[in-house]
Formats: structure tokens, C-alpha cells, sequence
């Protein structure tokens, strides 16, 4: 009798302990919380969520000490909590990835939009550029016209001819479109006649042409007159011919 007892004992101590050690199961939550966490990691929420994931690992590792101490309840709080904070830390690294992505392209559209704006103005530059030299061509090409025109005159004489009508005009036209530049007239004769004479004579000529352009509208203040009298000679020549070439008017404006 004695020895049935203790062996029922034995068998109950056995069985307790067999119960006691062998029944302990690792609750789901806690896998389900390392795949929350791996699933975070993936979004990279270590970058974009750095502390909400630090706070899913470390619950996630107390989980899993309580786990290996098998604490049932402790193990699936912690990993309930670990779980939470996982998906917590992946939806925000979504959300931050999503927003920093947005900025990336919002920064890369700006830049985009100042290069093209940046490019534009260049262009507008360089036509600009063009145009003004083109209109800067122009004008020096204009001006030199100015300086290559000549009226002539009879022999001892100062009066506008009828020849010389149409060339003041043309100066005239031209002085108007740049109405900053001052004019010289130069007055010129052939060597026929004193120094004195031809000088006096010159300057005559030179102020014909300024009181017929100032009959067209252009102003005093801007013509100047000088008498070169016989001292310089388109033609050297002593005959008619020369002579006719030298008893002259010039223009002179500054071109550059």
C-alpha cells in the first residue's frame, strides 16, 4: 500500500513537472511583431522614422527576452506593444518618404523652371545683344554715309546750287534720326585766289550749307563751321576739272 502511494506521488511530481516545463508556447503576437518590424525596416523607417522604429526594436528585444524567460503575458504585451509601434513606424516613414520625395520633386521642378528661366533671359540677352549691334552696325554705317557727302560750288561763289538740294535734304533726314550728333561743315575752295581769300570764301560755303540745314529744322546749337580754304585738295591738279572737285563742302559727324 505504501509503495502504491509513493509511486502515485512520484507519477503526480513527474507529471506536474512535465506540465510545468513543456506546456510554455511562444504567443503568435511575438512573430507577428518581428515581421512588423522587419516590414518597417524595409520602408526604411530607420531613416525616415528613426524613433519610432528605435521604440519598436527595443520592445521588440524586451518581448523577445520575456520570450526566453517564457513569460507568457509579458512576452505578448511586449510584443502587442513592439507590433503597434512597428506599423506606427512604417506608416510614418511612408508618410515621410512620400513628403520628402514630393520636396525632392517640388526642388528638382524649381530648379527646372529657374534653368529654363535662367535660359530664356539668355536668349533674350543675346538677341538683345544682336539687335543692338546690329542696330549699332547701322548707325555707324549711317553716320559714315554723313561723312562721305559733298555739295560743290561755282567758281567764287557761295550759293547753294541746285545739285546740292538734294544731298542737304538727305543730311538733313539723317541729322534728325540722331539728334544727339553735332555737325562740322567744312568749307573748302581751289587754289585760285589768295590764302586769305580762300579762306574767308571757304567759311562762306560752310555757312550756306549750315543756314539751308537750319531752313530744314535743324538746330544752330549743333553745327559747327570751319574754312580749310585752299589747304586741302581732293585733286591736286591745276585745270578745271580739279579745280571744280575742290571748291567743295564736307560733313563730318563723330562715328564711333
Amino acid at each position: 500500500m505504501k509503495g502504491t502511494k509513493f509511486s502515485l506521488v512520484t507519477l503526480l511530481g513527474v507529471l506536474f513537472l512535465w506540465f510545468g516545463s513543456g506546456c510554455y508556447k511562444t504567443p503568435p503576437e511575438l512573430e507577428e511583431a518581428k515581421k512588423a518590424v522587419q516590414k518597417a525596416a524595409e520602408a526604411e523607417a530607420p531613416k525616415y522614422a528613426p524613433e519610432q522604429y528605435k521604440s519598436a526594436e527595443e520592445l521588440l528585444q524586451q518581448a523577445e527576452k520575456a520570450d526566453a524567460e517564457k513569460e507568457e503575458d509579458e512576452c505578448r504585451e511586449k510584443s502587442i506593444a513592439a507590433r503597434d509601434a512597428a506599423e506606427n513606424a512604417y506608416k510614418a516613414a511612408l508618410e515621410e518618404a512620400e513628403r520628402q520625395r514630393k520636396l525632392a520633386q517640388e526642388e528638382a521642378e524649381r530648379k527646372k523652371r529657374e534653368a529654363e528661366e535662367a535660359e530664356r533671359r539668355r536668349r533674350e540677352e543675346e538677341a538683345e545683344r544682336r539687335r543692338q549691334a546690329m542696330l549699332e552696325q547701322q548707325r555707324k554705317l549711317k553716320l559714315s554715309q554723313i561723312n562721305n557727302m559733298k555739295i560743290h560750288f561755282d567758281f567764287d561763289k557761295a550759293d547753294i546750287r541746285p545739285d546740292a538740294e538734294p544731298v542737304l535734304r538727305q543730311l538733313a533726314e539723317l541729322l534728325r534720326e540722331f539728334p544727339n550728333i553735332p555737325l562740322t561743315i567744312e568749307g573748302h575752295c581751289d587754289e585760285r585766289g589768295s590764302e586769305e581769300y580762300n579762306l574767308a570764301l571757304g567759311e562762306r560755303r560752310a555757312e550756306a550749307a549750315k543756314r539751308y540745314l537750319m531752313s530744314l529744322g535743324i538746330d544752330e546749337s549743333r553745327i559747327e563751321t570751319i574754312s580749310y580754304g585752299e589747304s586741302r585738295p581732293i585733286d591736286p591738279a591745276s585745270n578745271e576739272e580739279a579745280w571744280a572737285k575742290n571748291r567743295r563742302d564736307e560733313f563730318k559727324v563723330p562715328v564711333e
